[in-house]
């Protein structure tokens, strides 16, 4: 059940990590947010977008191939929500979070005092 744990709350941080680069807010990141798209970093979103774009015909022409073919990370923020990806990565974020905490549960009681369960909570809330 622990090693579910880690691998769960693992998946889901680096996932919601990815995503915060593309969708956070600088002044709670505390860093300047699209330095993955600007690096051109295979992550998540760019896989998800990838796999998107390619179950629709035609998008070529509206959406570009890749994310880095973008002008602005606020255009690009606005088609990730127009096409669904943001809501599937939030959904996805939120399965291996709770599927930690399911594992978690097998162990110990999700309670204020389990330091682990204070930990997905932060990191499920987590804006940087």
């Amino acid at each position: 059940a622990m090693e579910n744990f880690g691998n769960s709350l693992g998946i889901g941080f680096q996932i919601q990590d990815d995503w915060l680069d593309y969708a956070g807010e600088e002044n709670a990141l505390g860093k300047k947010v699209g330095s993955d798209l600007k690096l051109n970093k295979k992550t998540y979103v760019t896989l998800k977008y990838q796999e998107v774009i390619a179950g629709y015909s035609g998008t070529v022409e509206k959406y570009p191939p890749q994310l880095s073919d973008y002008h602005s990370l606020l255009e690009l923020k606005e088609v990730l929500f127009e096409l669904g990806i943001a809501d599937q990565i939030q959904n996805l974020i939120d399965y291996y979070i709770q599927d930690a905490l399911d594992s978690l549960e097998k162990v110990q009681p999700l309670t204020d005092t389990n330091q682990l369960y204070q930990l997905v909570s932060a990191l499920r809330h987590r804006q940087s």
